[in-house]
C-alpha cells in the first residue's frame, strides 16, 4: 500500500503560493484550484505564511481537507522571495508553479502549464494574466498599455494578456511571477529566486526577484512556452489604481533595476544606470513622469546604500537566497 508521503514524492506538479495579510484573496484562489481539470490527487498546494497576522492560518485550515496533498508552512523571513525559496525547497514536484495569493487560475491552468514543461527544450511556462479590477480601471493606465508581438502588456500592474489561441514561444520576462511554471532542474541551477517584494522598512534588500531566472533562462538559450490554457485573473484591488500607488511601484522598480546592475557591475554599472535614467522627460504624458522620477528616485536610493553600508553589499553580491 502506497502511503501518502510517497504519492506526494511522485507527483510532478508543486503549486506553491506565497501570501500574507491577504486571506480574502488567498481563499478565492485555492477555491479556483478545487476546479482544476486535472486530478486533486495529481498535485499538491502549499501556501508558504510570510507572517500573516489576519486569518491567513484558519483559511488553510478550513482548506485543507479538500486537498488530498496540502501544506501549510509559516516563513518567517521577510520577503516574497524567502517564500518563493521555502516552496522550492519544500515542494516535491519536478514542475513548479507559483502564484500569487491575488489570482485567480482558469481550470485549465495546471493543465496548461504541464503542457507547455512537457517539452524538453522548454523551461518556463505560462499564460495571460487577466487583469480584474474590483473599482474603476486607473486613470493612468492607458499610458503604461504596451502592444508587442500581439500581446497587450502593463507591466505596473503584472498584467499581459493576447486573444492568441496557439500555444507559442515567447521572451522569457513575457513569463510574470503571479502566473510562473518553471522546471525544478531549472530553479536548482539558478539557485533560487533573488530577493522581490519587502517591507516599507527594508526596500534596500529588494532584488530582480523572478526576472533574475527569466534572465537566466534568455542567457543560456532556453524557452518559454505561452500557453492559453495556462491563464489566471489578476484581482487588482481600488488601492492599486492609484497616483500614489503608481509612484510606490515605480521607486520599487527603479530599486530592481539598480540591484541588477550592482550585483552585475558593482559601482560602476550603479553610475551606469544612473546616467541612462537621468534624461529629458518632456515627451512623455504626466503620469509616465510621475514613475520614471519614482523609479529614478528609487535607484538613488538603492546606490546610496550600497555605497555607504558593507552589509547592503553583502547582500547584493550574495551567491544565493536560501
Amino acid at each position: 500500500m502506497i502511503n501518502n508521503k510517497e504519492l506526494v514524492k511522485k507527483m510532478k506538479v508543486s503549486v506553491i503560493i506565497p501570501t500574507r495579510n491577504r486571506a480574502i484573496y488567498l481563499e478565492k484562489m485555492l477555491d479556483s484550484l478545487l476546479e482544476q481539470t486535472i486530478s486533486k490527487d495529481e498535485f499538491e498546494v502549499i501556501v508558504i505564511d510570510n507572517g500573516s497576522t489576519d486569518s491567513t492560518k484558519v483559511v488553510c485550515s478550513q482548506k485543507k481537507n479538500s486537498f488530498p496533498h496540502f501544506r501549510y508552512i509559516l516563513e518567517k523571513n521577510p520577503g516574497l522571495h524567502s517564500g518563493r525559496n521555502r516552496g522550492f525547497l519544500e515542494a516535491q514536484g519536478d514542475y513548479l508553479l507559483f502564484a500569487d495569493d491575488d489570482v485567480i487560475a482558469f481550470p485549465t491552468w495546471i493543465e496548461g502549464i504541464i503542457e507547455g514543461l512537457e517539452r524538453e527544450d522548454v523551461a518556463l511556462a505560462g499564460g495571460n494574466v487577466i487583469p480584474k479590477f474590483e473599482t474603476n480601471k486607473p486613470e493612468w493606465l492607458n499610458d503604461f498599455i504596451v502592444n508587442k508581438n500581439h500581446f497587450m502588456i502593463v507591466g505596473q500592474l503584472s498584467v499581459i494578456w493576447t486573444s492568441e489561441r496557439e500555444n507559442r514561444i515567447i521572451n522569457p520576462f513575457y513569463i510574470f511571477g503571479c502566473n510562473f511554471g518553471v522546471k525544478r532542474e531549472i530553479l536548482e541551477k539558478c539557485e533560487g529566486f533573488h530577493p522581490d517584494g519587502m517591507p516599507d522598512g527594508l526596500l534596500m534588500y529588494r532584488g530582480d526577484g523572478e526576472s533574475y531566472v527569466s534572465h537566466y533562462v534568455q542567457q543560456n538559450r532556453l524557452k518559454a512556452m505561452f500557453v492559453p490554457k495556462a491563464s489566471v485573473y489578476h484581482v487588482i484591488p481600488q488601492e492599486r489604481t492609484s497616483i500614489l500607488y503608481l509612484r510606490k511601484r515605480g521607486k520599487r522598480d527603479g530599486i530592481s533595476e539598480m540591484y541588477s546592475k550592482l550585483r552585475e557591475e558593482g559601482i560602476r554599472g550603479g553610475i551606469y544606470c544612473l546616467q541612462q535614467s537621468i534624461k529629458p522627460l518632456k515627451d512623455f504624458t504626466s503620469y509616465r513622469v510621475i514613475y520614471y522620477k519614482a523609479a529614478l528616485e528609487g535607484k538613488i536610493y538603492l546606490f546610496f546604500y550600497y555605497v555607504a553600508y558593507s552589509q547592503i553589499r553583502e547582500w547584493i553580491r550574495r551567491k544565493n537566497y536560501f
